[in-house]
């Protein structure tokens, strides 16, 4: 329905919303990256306006993209409401446009709401702008959709029209139903002659299937209906039960005496054990007080895990005299941390009698990148090169809410491979094949002033049906302690292709990482085989990456971009426990409003949803989600197949302490 409230989803909460009553239909995506803060990207179809000419659009309504958010100013207590503020349709076109504060009290089954809306929600101008106290400038607020598109406009913010809001809400919890009643001040017929507005009331039922489904009714304006459904998850916890470590038993006094005269006898069980739990040796070496190991998994999500349980097996099976176990933790050909475990107070610890807090003080954290054990140690397992290794599996492209239809999409058959040469040199190969697709519909030409570096995006999918995404060569190492480097070259990406590196220092003490990446590109031709268009160019950035408290984690990359326009992005997430993650971010460059075209600046959200939370064992990988609102050349950033950053954000100190929970587990 239309009046907000000051209600909140938990933390680490996604929902889908769609929702239609005549002329409008919402979808929208609604995330709580904070308990005290929602965000919403709305996507609105209004049926009684077209897109364009018909000659152009169809008989396609006019689409129209808007981002709300909304944050909690009071919690709610035994005698204090719960208030909240929000703006909708922030930096959009204005259609939308509304402020609110309102406030929430729950009193028996009753949910009571009551505030005040400005612009959309103030249309009914039954009291006075409380602000013009403080300017005049208050008064005045400038017609919906005459702002320019993309830009925050702050001025406008809590001024013109206002009026009280409110609504009553109740819960009958044993029928899983939840009745609403509001007072609806959008006035919608004053808006637009389309719309008649019989009464001001709505009133609505919410009915849930579950926790995190329901489907609702509402009757509004006195003659229309409203059908709308939630679809809401929580990724704060993991609520499918994993796995225990499993059992491994310790050697008997006969089987430790053979290790002393044939150390292969310990590698041999070490290996055998690990694969058990999906850990492969990468290198071990069996000293007299103790044990060094490097390991790798594409099981676990979380490197501490993966040490524990490496950790569990070493002691288990390791001589009496050994005290001290390292594990070497790698992700792909990189060493990235070294955890020396004090073993008495390991197995202490696993069986109850300690913490993994008091295990964390006396356990040491280091690095030692540039020498890994893989080139030293007494047991280095043969590795016949070269590997093969391939996955297949069916994927989409699409285009969503375009002037031609709602939705052009394509079904097709995704096959990627990787031939790894040797340690560090790999050649990735993706190839997609089409099963299906609509892209013939597409009417819909850049007229961009600038390089069409990412505009002609209608282009690539109509004629690369068949493509070679990527067809890449790279070359990874680590130079000096704590500085990792790479180097690609052929078919970076669907829109260019080229060579150049990229340099990483991570301090492995410290919250803060630095980055510089440069590349000479070629944009690749529209079928994406093995020809090439006109436009080169070269592209960097410097980068700086910090982890704030609270599991906040910032990006700013500061260089050129494709278009040969100059600027910098901003990239603020939050990572929670479980490893799921939400973002924004938004690049400005150099380029004017006028030749950035429609939206002013590049922007968008992401989220991200380990795949471990839909299993009942340990998986590594995620699903995500990003969205550009609009695809524009400017501020646009050559694709990385294997950016450092994401092979080593998550491996300083500060990291390994965050996720050490996991050690004992």
């Amino acid at each position: 329905m239309e009046i907000p409230n000051a209600r909140f989803m938990e933390e680490a909460s996604l929902r889908l919303n769609f929702s239609s009553s005549y002329p409008y239909e919402y979808t929208s995506l609604t995330a709580t990256p904070f308990s005290w803060m929602e965000a919403t990207y709305r996507y609105t179809e209004l049926k009684n306006i077209l897109y364009g000419p018909a000659i152009y659009s169809g008989n396609q309504s006019l689409k129209d993209k808007g981002f709300d958010l909304k944050f909690r100013l009071i919690r709610e207590g035994a005698y204090i409401p719960s208030i909240a503020l929000g703006l909708r349709d922030l930096a959009g076109t204005g259609l939308f446009s509304s402020e609110y504060i309102v406030a929430t009290k729950n009193i028996s089954n009753f949910d009571l709401s009551l505030g005040m809306g400005w612009g959309g929600l103030g249309m009914a101008n039954n009291i006075s702008n409380p602000f013009v106290s403080f300017h005049e400038s208050f008064k005045i607020r400038e017609d919906a959709g005459k702002v320019e598109a993309g830009l925050f406009n702050p001025k406008e913010w809590f001024s013109g029209k206002t009026a009280l809001i409110g609504g009553i809400e109740y819960d009958l919890k044993k029928y899983g139903l939840r009745l609403k009643l509001e007072y609806d001040t959008t006035n919608q017929d004053e808006v637009t002659s389309d719309i008649s507005v019989r009464s001001r009331l709505n009133f609505g039922a919410s009915y849930f299937l579950s926790d995190s489904f329901n489907v609702s009714a509402a009757f509004e304006r006195g003659d229309q209906f409203r059908v709308s459904f939630n679809l809401k998850g929580n990724f704060l916890r993991d609520t499918i039960k994993k796995p225990k470590p499993k059992n491994v038993l310790k050697l008997n006094r006969k089987q430790l005496e053979r290790y002393k005269e044939d150390s292969n006898i310990f590698y041999r069980s070490l290996n055998r054990s690990l694969r058990d739990e999906s850990i492969y040796i990468q290198a071990a070496d069996l000293k007299e007080n103790e044990v060094d190991i490097a390991v790798a998994s594409s099981r676990f999500y979380s490197f501490t895990r993966l040490a524990g349980r490496t950790a569990r097996i070493v002691s288990a099976l390791s001589p009496d005299e050994v005290e001290k176990i390292n594990i070497h933790s790698m992700n792909g050909d990189f060493e990235i941390a070294v955890i020396s475990v004090d073993r008495k107070e390991f197995d202490d610890s696993d069986k109850g009698f300690g913490s993994s807090n008091e295990l964390l003080r006396k356990t040491k954290l280091s690095s030692d990148s540039d020498n890994p054990i893989y080139k030293s140690a007494d047991f280095q397992p043969t590795i016949n090169f070269p590997e093969f290794d391939w996955t297949m599996s069916p994927g989409l492209k699409h285009q969503i809410g375009g002037p031609e239809a709602f939705y052009l999409g394509q079904l097709y058959w995704r096959t990627d491979t990787t031939l790894k040469i040797t340690r560090g040199l790999s050649l990735y190969t993706t190839l997609g094949f089409d099963i299906y697709n609509n892209f013939n519909q597409f009417n819909n030409p850049s007229y961009s002033t600038i390089p069409h570096v990412r505009s002609d995006i209608q282009d690539y999918l109509k004629e690369g049906k068949n493509n070679i995404a990527r067809m890449q060569l790279e070359y990874m190492y680590s130079p000096k302690k704590d500085w990792f480097m790479r180097f690609d070259i052929g078919y970076l990406e669907e829109m260019f292709g080229g060579f150049g590196g990229e340099v990483l220092y991570r301090p492995f003490n410290k919250s803060i990482e630095y980055g510089l990446s440069v590349h000479r590109v070629k944009q690749r031709d529209y079928d994406q085989r093995f020809s090439f268009r006109d436009y080169e160019t070269t592209t960097g950035h410097i980068s700086l990456y910090y982890d704030f408290s609270d599991k906040v984690a910032g990006t700013l990359q500061a260089g050129k971009y494709l278009a040969g326009d100059k600027g910098v992005t901003i990239d603020l997430s939050r990572r929670f426990e479980t490893g799921f993650t939400l973002g924004v971010f938004a690049t400005k460059t150099d380029l004017s409003a006028i030749e950035f075209g429609e939206g002013s600046f590049d922007k968008g959200f992401y989220f991200s949803i380990p795949t471990k939370l839909f299993y009942t064992d340990y998986r590594r990988g995620n699903i995500t989600f990003g969205l550009h609102p609009l695809t524009k050349d400017g501020g646009a950033i050559l694709m990385h197949h294997h950016p450092l950053h994401s092979l080593l954000g998550d491996s300083n100190r500060e990291t390994f302490s965050r996720d050490w929970r996991d050690f004992l587990n």
